[in-house]
């Protein structure tokens, strides 16, 4: 009996050994997949890792020796413009605003200018050059007689020593206002000359001379000639025409044939006399003598 009893005791340590041996199996089973499907994900994570390690400095190689090539054809580029595209011209402007004086070998000993830097100028000044006009223009008689009168401008060259050449009349009024004002021009003494780029020049200049008469000029400029004019018998012809020759002034006879007329009071003066179915007549006019004229038609 005891024997019996220890046999099933062995048996039931036996089956109590093999559940707890089959229990422990899986309790570990799960375990081990748990460690086996970490070690896989961290095997993979480690993998990715690496792939991504190994492939992102290829990647970077890449585009840094791409970038490197581009950069080098580029620079190769530039260098070829640069060896071939002439210099620009560079101006250096001026900080300070300080004039430079331009100096210049160029040959101005024919030419002539209108407009210079330093402008000619009479010796003394504008106020000389009037006194010096004013002592030595004479108003010509036979502009005073005529009544004629204006404004004169001269124009002229002052060469590189001052001296006054090329005069002419710029714009003239009269033939002896014209003429008395290139005269009193070319009288003048050196003038101090126009200058460009600091040295003297020739340069052209104009001058304007004023000619006015007088009330008292005005009055004595002409006289009043008188005179008759008659038929071959001696009898008054009436209407007859009376001209002072060159002009056409002049005056028509009256019912005794008398006639007055203007001429001027200097210079040679003559009228021409004429009438219908007579002979015209040329008369030169005494302006020393005041006795009338008388004038005989045939």
């Amino acid at each position: 009996m005891r024997r019996k009893y220890q046999m099933m005791i062995v048996a039931f340590l036996c089956m109590l050994c093999v559940n707890m041996a089959t229990a422990q199996d899986v309790r570990q089973k799960p375990v081990v997949k748990k460690q086996t499907t970490t070690t896989t994900k961290k095997q993979t994570t480690t993998k990715k890792q690496t792939a991504t390690t190994s492939k992102k400095p290829a990647a970077t190689t890449v585009k840094k020796q791409t970038t490197t090539k581009s950069e080098q054809a580029v620079k190769e580029e530039s260098k070829k413009v640069v060896a071939t595209t002439p210099a620009p011209e560079v101006t250096v402007a001026n900080p300070n605003n300080i004039m430079v004086q331009e100096t210049t070998t160029e040959n101005y000993d024919d030419k002539v200018f209108e407009v210079v830097e330093q402008m000619p100028s009479f010796p003394g000044g504008s106020g000389k050059l009037s006194e010096f006009l004013g002592a030595n223009v004479s108003y010509p008689p036979v502009a005073a007689e005529n009544g004629i009168q204006g404004r004169v401008l001269v124009r002229f060259v002052v060469e590189r020593d001052g001296t006054i050449t090329n005069v002419s009349v710029a714009k003239g009024v009269d033939a002896s206002l014209d003429h008395e004002a290139v005269r009193v021009v070319k009288k003048m003494p050196k003038w101090n000359p126009g200058k460009h780029n600091g040295q003297p020049v020739r340069t052209k200049f104009t001058v304007p001379i004023t000619f006015k008469l007088t009330s008292g000029q005005s009055s004595k400029s002409t006289i009043t000639v008188r005179g008759q004019v008659v038929d071959k018998h001696g009898e008054p012809i009436i209407g007859a025409s009376i001209i002072e020759d060159g002009t056409r002034k002049g005056a028509v006879s009256d019912m005794d044939g008398k006639f007055s007329m203007e001429v001027p009071k200097s210079g040679e003066t003559k009228i021409i006399v004429a009438y219908i179915g007579c002979k015209a007549k040329t008369v030169k006019v005494d302006k020393n003598n005041n006795t009338p004229l008388k004038i005989v038609m045939k």
